[in-house]
């Protein structure tokens, strides 16, 4: 078994950002705003977008190139701007 220092634990064992995108609202003006915010937290987590559409089915897609930290702020502004239960770390 591997101990990690309880602040690297996040980093350590965090796979994915996963954020829940509604086709009802107009995705492109949030998805450069999620792009930007990646940019400035660049990390080895990979990002996974499920979109849901009208009929709620929802569509996993893997971001493949963007990857970023997942530290409390990121998250933090990404619930802000996508809303608390359409944010999660994996």
């Amino acid at each position: 078994k591997d101990i990690y220092p309880l602040k690297d634990i996040r980093n350590k064992l965090s796979h994915y950002v996963n954020i829940i995108l509604d086709s009802s609202h107009g995705n492109g003006a949030i998805l450069e705003k999620i792009i930007k915010l990646s940019n400035e937290s660049k990390g080895n987590c990979g990002v996974v977008f499920h979109m849901r559409a009208e009929n709620e089915n929802v569509q996993k897609i893997r971001a493949r190139n963007i990857e970023v930290n997942p530290s409390n702020k990121f998250i933090q502004d990404l619930r802000i701007l996508c809303g608390d239960k359409h944010v999660w770390i994996s």
